[in-house]
């Protein structure tokens, strides 16, 4: 079953260069900097009351040489400013993931999809930001420069 959600996610998508994957899809962000994947996964198991009936999951998979290496702790610390979902390593790679329950029955479907939306566009460039500024100050201040960026999806309304 396709919900509203994932109809308006999808609509929105549409016309911007992802790759599309079998169950979402994929953006190789500018400069290196690394990849986004936004799945929407289904539920396997419904449990009575609860009308959750797909997943969304947003990954975003840092590039090596856009991040300094963290280890265990500074992962820690990382996650103390996250936005869109929890930092980890994976194979020494730091990697993000946030995890988002779509309902059949959202009272809320445009809030739902322009949260998810959100967190897809802009969980590596925050989270890349956030990864840098720990470590330098002047790592920091550039991430706060004033860019000529485009966001990536509009409110959708």
């Amino acid at each position: 079953m396709t919900t509203e959600i994932e109809e308006r996610i999808h609509k929105a998508l549409a016309p911007h260069p992802l790759e599309r994957l079998e169950d979402g899809y994929r953006r190789v962000h500018p400069e290196g900097s690394g990849m986004s994947t936004l799945r929407i996964l289904p539920v396997n198991e419904s449990r009575e009351g609860m009308n959750v009936v797909a997943i969304a999951e947003i990954v975003a998979e840092y590039a090596a040489a856009s991040v300094p290496p963290f280890h265990a702790t500074g992962v820690q610390r990382l996650n103390a400013w996250s936005v869109y979902g929890a930092y980890h390593l994976n194979d020494g790679r730091l990697r993000q993931k946030a995890q988002y329950s779509i309902y059949g029955n959202d009272p809320a479907v445009h809030l739902a999809v322009q949260i998810i939306l959100n967190a897809f566009g802009g969980q590596l460039p925050l989270g890349r930001s956030s990864a840098l500024a720990m470590t330098s100050a002047a790592a920091q201040a550039a991430a706060r420069a004033p860019r000529d960026a485009k966001p990536m999806v509009k409110a959708i309304g």
